[in-house]
């Protein structure tokens, strides 16, 4: 049941006026268009310096590895990437696959989007104006899930082969090898069926080092032109991003700070420095721009509904991260142990060890600044905000590291976690037992020429540590069944309140039309009620609602029993 059509009818006029929700939304696009123009103009004035700076001729490692079909060993480690890919197929493709899979995909906001294409985040929530922008257009086309899936997987392997032409400095088995465990990694496999704009982050950051590799060894401003595309693309599509270009321009600086290109006396001459160090300066430029409409619209931290839903002690998140951070203090300490041994004769590390550095600016504002935890629901405790720390210092352990028993040892360790956690996602996957308690509930409702009349859901769900994400939850799932029984009228009634936020949203009009099912407060079941219970609830007033109830239920999962009162 829930059987979704391959395709959504009107596909064109779909995808007409998806896309134009897209791009006239929230006044985002004049301001993308003044920051090209902006860098563009940039560019120009320094297009002399910039082909001729000596500076720039030495940012990448110049050795490239190729496979070779006659060594056993890169057969070998591209079975091992083969088997990771085939082993996330099998992850996504065998979970629920419908929208009642997580609570991310029954969010009103994937609901709406599904009617009326994405609106950009740009706003004093979120600055991703260019998250999701391919998400529209493929809602437009299909909202089956597995077409859905299928297209996640596409993402995935474009992100490895850009991943796999970019770290060519690294020798081929490795490579692979560090691509299959990355893939494997909890912070990766578990983003694999939720449509997050990580995968694609990857794919950008990828284009850009490829591009800004090719004018280093250039000099051609179209290269440039690309790297400075493909990093304002990313940063507007997450705003971690920028945190990560921030590491390569810090390695920069710094490197010129020890070498005395940068000293007191330039900062009196601003212009010259300009002229020594371009790339740097556009680099700075590309994110003093993103800063300018971030502090603008952004509210304080303290009052950002979507950090302070994910606010977790920067203690208690050196636990939930403690795998990445554990990779990434490795990584740092190789780099550090080669900066020691190099300082004085290494090339500018910007690309080189900075990169490594990007993902710890990632790290640290994450956990100390942010304070940013995977603990809502949607998010069910995944640690991929440290996707990109983990995969720059996977590549740098698996570039550096000489011995080759220690990084088989090393990839043993990573996998064996990475399969124990993975295992309990897996074990704790409840997707399917909603969609089978809305089937059921579907059963129910009346047929034929009355199907419009209303029925009655009372809701009593596992008690969450927040009374707010209880309350979404309840949202949420209002939402999914809204999608696949929107004929009907069916009330929930809930023993929460009515959400303030959801209130506030409608007051606003952002969710019209109505994707969802009314929710109204009501602490026990009338007379006719249908009355889901989750079996983890073992509060003193649910087994007191309970004792009301038929001995039995009319259906049960493992998770739900199903009372009609």
């Amino acid at each position: 049941m829930f059987d979704t059509p391959f395709f959504q009818d009107n596909i064109w006029s779909n995808l007409l006026k998806f896309n134009l929700t897209t791009l006239t939304s929230r006044g985002w696009l004049p301001w993308m268009l003044i920051v090209a123009l902006v860098l563009a103009s940039a560019v120009w004035c320094l297009r002399k310096q910039l082909r001729t700076s000596p500076a720039y001729f030495n940012l990448f490692e110049n050795n490239t590895y190729k496979f070779h079909k006659h060594n056993k060993s890169d057969w070998g480690a591209l079975a091992a990437l083969s088997g990771a890919l085939i082993l996330t197929a099998w992850y996504m493709f065998t979970t629920e696959n419908s929208f009642f899979e997580n609570f991310d995909l029954m969010a009103l906001g994937t609901m709406r989007s599904l009617k009326t294409g994405l609106i950009p985040n740009f706003d004093f929530a979120r600055i991703t104006p260019l998250a999701f922008w391919n998400l529209s257009t493929l809602y437009a086309i299909t909202h089956n899930m597995y077409l859905i899936k299928a297209f996640v997987f596409i993402q995935l392997l474009l992100a490895v082969a850009a991943a796999y032409y970019f770290f060519d400095n690294i020798p081929t088995a490795r490579r692979l090898s560090f691509l299959a465990v990355f893939l494997l990694t909890p912070t990766m496999l578990l983003t694999s069926k939720v449509v997050f704009p990580d995968r694609e982050i990857i794919i950008l950051l990828m284009l850009s080092l490829i591009c800004i590799r090719r004018f280093s060894r250039s000099s051609s401003l179209k290269w440039l032109g690309g790297f400075l595309f493909f990093m304002n693309f990313a940063i507007y599509t997450k705003e971690t991003c920028i945190l990560f270009y921030f590491g390569p321009l810090a390695a920069s600086l710094l490197y010129n700070i020890w070498n005395e290109k940068i000293t007191p006396r330039s900062f009196l001459h601003p212009m010259d420095s300009i002229r020594q160090m371009p790339l740097e300066f556009l680099m700075g430029l590309s994110m003093f721009l993103y800063a300018i409409v971030y502090f603008l619209l952004q509210m304080p931290n303290a009052q950002n509904i979507y950090l302070q839903t994910n606010f977790h002690p920067w203690q208690e998140l050196l636990f939930y991260y403690k795998f990445e951070l554990a990779v990434l203090l490795v990584a740092l300490g190789i780099a550090v142990e080669r900066l020691r041994r190099n300082y004085n004769t290494a090339a500018n590390p910007m690309f080189r060890s900075g990169l490594v550095v990007g993902g710890f600016c990632v790290a640290v504002t994450i956990i100390f600044i942010l304070q940013t935890a995977p603990n809502s629901p949607h998010l069910a405790g995944k640690t991929y905000y440290l996707l990109l720390p983990l995969l720059f210092s996977l590549a740098y352990i698996f570039r550096h590291v000489r011995s080759r028993l220690t990084l088989l040892v090393l990839s043993a360790a990573l996998l064996l976690y990475s399969a124990v956690e993975d295992y309990k996602a897996r074990q704790g996957e409840i997707g399917v037992y909603y969609r089978e308690v809305a089937e059921f509930m579907a059963q129910q409702l009346p047929k034929g020429k009355e199907k419009k009349d209303i029925s009655f859901l009372f809701v009593i769900d596992k008690p969450q540590a927040e009374d707010d994400i209880d309350k979404w939850v309840i949202e949420a799932w209002s939402s999914a069944y809204y999608y696949y029984l929107e004929d009907y009228h069916i009330v929930f009634k809930s023993d929460k309140h009515i959400p303030r936020t959801l209130q506030d949203l409608l007051k606003l009009r952002i969710f019209r039309p109505i994707i969802y099912f009314p929710i109204i407060p009501q602490e026990k079941p009338a007379p006719g009620d249908w009355v889901i219970i989750n079996k983890n609830n073992q509060l003193p007033k649910t087994l007191e609602i309970k004792k009301q109830l038929p001995d039995k239920p009319l259906f049960e999962n493992k998770l739900f029993e199903v009372y009609h009162a």
